[in-house]
Parts: C-alpha cells; structure tokens; sequence
C-alpha cells in the first residue's frame, strides 16, 4: 500500500469518545476532521480485545458483536473523505 504523504495520527486514548465501550459520533469526527487533515494513515487508538483486557473504564472495546459494528462507521466516515490517502 502506498500513502500520499509520510503523516501519520499514531494511536492515542479517546476515552470521552465511548460510552460502554461503544464509539460515539464524536469520534466519528474526530476521525473525518483527522482525514480531511490530510493524514496519510490514521491508526485507532487502543480497544479492548477482551472483557478483561480493558485497560481503563471507558476504553473502547471490540470483543463482542455488539462492539464490532461499531468500528466500521470510522473506516467509511475516513475513506469519505476522498482526499487520496491510500494508493491501490
């Protein structure tokens, strides 16, 4: 995979961005102002693989179903953007 460009959004912490472990709509923004920003890759901040694995209370997590469909929005919302940041 090639960037447009060698910025990159490391991941970080969005804890007032979850409630029950589940993404809100603003880290929904977050995501598509960091895209529009013109990040060439943006990486997700730490999500809980496991229920026990929970690092802090509002972390966001992904190991249920429930949490699954939750993640994708933040790929569509990124590549809505369509400012180029991923070559094929």
């Amino acid at each position: 995979m090639k960037l447009k460009n060698r910025f990159v959004r490391s991941a970080t912490y969005e804890a007032a961005m979850t409630v029950d472990g589940k993404i809100t709509g603003d880290m929904l923004d977050l995501y598509k102002h960091l895209a529009e920003g013109g990040a060439g890759l943006i990486i997700t901040g730490h999500m809980a693989v496991m229920s026990k694995g929970k690092a802090v209370p509002r972390q966001a997590c992904i190991y249920s179903d429930e949490f699954i469909k939750e993640i994708g929005p933040i790929a569509e919302v990124v590549h809505q953007q369509g400012n180029g940041c991923k070559e094929l």
